[in-house]
C-alpha cells in the first residue's frame, strides 16, 4: 500500500528499504521516548500507530524479581500509553489510528 514504515526495537537486524525505516530505541527507557517522539514528529506526518512491542519472563510470579516485573510493565502497558497519548494529536489531524496488538499470553 505504499506505506512508510518506521518500526522502533533495542535493535534491528535487516538495513532499512525504501518502505521501512528502523528507529533504535529501547522501549524500556520510558523517560526517552518523548525526545525520540519529538524528533521524528519534526521530519515526519504520522497516519498510524502500531503498538505491537511487547516482553515476558515466564515463571511463577514469587520468583520473578522486580526488575523483570518492572520491564513487563514498561514495555507491556507504559509504552503503548505514552506512545499513544503523544501521537494522538497528531493522529487526529490526519484521521489516522492506533492498531494496538497485545499477545495471547494476556489472556
Amino acid at each position: 500500500n505504499n506505506y512508510k514504515v518506521f518500526g522502533v526495537a533495542r535493535h534491528f537486524k535487516e538495513e532499512h528499504s525504501k518502505y521501512f525505516t528502523p528507529i533504535v530505541h529501547d522501549l524500556q527507557k520510558i523517560g526517552d521516548i518523548e525526545k525520540t517522539i519529538k524528533i521524528f514528529k519534526k521530519e515526519h506526518t504520522i497516519n498510524l500507530l502500531v503498538n505491537c512491542a511487547g516482553i515476558g519472563y515466564f515463571a511463577p510470579h514469587e520468583e520473578l524479581n522486580i526488575s523483570k516485573i518492572s520491564q513487563m510493565i514498561d514495555v507491556n502497558l507504559k509504552a503503548p500509553l505514552v506512545l499513544s497519548q503523544l501521537l494522538l494529536r497528531d493522529l487526529k489531524k490526519t484521521e489516522g489510528g492506533i492498531i494496538n496488538i497485545t499477545s495471547i499470553e494476556a489472556l
